[in-house]
């Protein structure tokens, strides 16, 4: 997974699905930085598990949730 495709899927991603957190980041100006970090993080532990031999598809269901997938926020409905 490239490093763009990644920074899109975060963004939408925690755009639907952490709102709060994200206009927290964008009303600080921090969210750009915290999408850059999340995906350096994540491209970075990739690469560490696939040099310990996992899989690709398991390295990335290992490491997407730590970063990039988080836990949804509660919904105000």
């Amino acid at each position: 997974m490239d490093w763009m495709t990644l920074n899109n899927k975060a963004c939408r991603y925690w755009e639907m699905w952490l709102p709060r957190r994200t206009k927290q980041l964008k009303d600080a100006e921090q969210f750009d930085a915290a999408i850059r970090t999340a995906v350096a993080k994540t491209q970075s532990e990739i690469v560490d598990l696939l040099e310990k031999g996992y899989p690709e598809h398991e390295a990335k269901d290992v490491v997407l949730p730590k970063y990039i997938y988080l836990k949804p926020e509660p919904s105000d409905f």
